[in-house]
């Protein structure tokens, strides 16, 4: 599989609404529409971002929001500062991958799940099918235009919405 060439075991850290949000700033701080891609953007499911590009590379995350796990009726919430939250991720982020780095306090918090990214998510796709993907809104990117010369594909002028 091309689009998840690397076998990484899911992981789960628990982490502080701050801490995540600095996770979110160093995915998004590389990010660049020509054909280099740094590789640390981040995939997100049960989760809704706002970058803002008018903002420095490691404050560039406007708004998180995280869907509530407790709610009858599923609705997102913003992200808290103090608030601690459980996400799942793979091996590869949490180790370091793609120059991510954790506090010590969420290191101690890592459990490996057993089960590898592209295992579940084959499994996910045979369930599922034919997949039917709207959008969702889940990364929204402000004031980004795309440059003339990219290869990029044809999103956007001045935001993305996925």
């Amino acid at each position: 599989m091309a689009a998840m060439p690397f076998e990484s075991s899911l992981v789960v850290l628990t982490m502080t609404g701050t801490q995540l949000k600095t996770m979110f700033n160093h995915g998004i701080s590389k990010f660049t529409w020509y054909n280099d891609p740094e590789g640390s953007f981040l995939q997100v499911s049960g989760m809704r971002v706002v970058y803002d590009f008018t903002k420095p590379n490691t404050s560039r995350t406007e708004t998180l929001e995280i869907l509530c796990a407790k709610c009858s009726i599923p609705r997102y919430e913003s992200v808290v500062s103090n608030k601690t939250y459980r996400i799942v991720t793979t091996s590869f982020i949490a180790n370091g991958g793609d120059g991510f780095t954790f506090d010590t306090d969420v290191k101690k918090t890592m459990k490996t799940e057993g089960r590898m990214d592209v295992e579940v998510f084959t499994e996910y796709v045979r369930k599922m099918s034919p997949i039917k993907t709207p959008e969702e809104g889940r990364v929204i990117m402000l004031n980004n235009s795309r440059p003339d010369d990219s290869d990029s594909g044809g999103l956007y002028p001045n935001s993305l919405r996925i």
